[in-house]
């Protein structure tokens, strides 16, 4: 999760990317409220869910 002023971002990590780097997709931002909003396309699962710190 990366910090932010006015709230969080939360990646998704791929440890096995090409090239053998870590790819990082940013899945959601989460604002001071405590509102959490998929970020583009991506649909959070309930893992995704259980996964991201309160």
């Amino acid at each position: 999760m990366g910090l932010r002023e006015n709230g969080a971002i939360v990646f998704l990590i791929d440890p096995e990317g090409r090239d053998h780097r870590i790819e990082m997709t940013q899945m959601t931002v989460i604002n001071k409220q405590g509102e959490i909003k998929p970020h583009g396309d991506h649909t959070l699962t309930d893992a995704d869910h259980t996964a991201i710190p309160k």
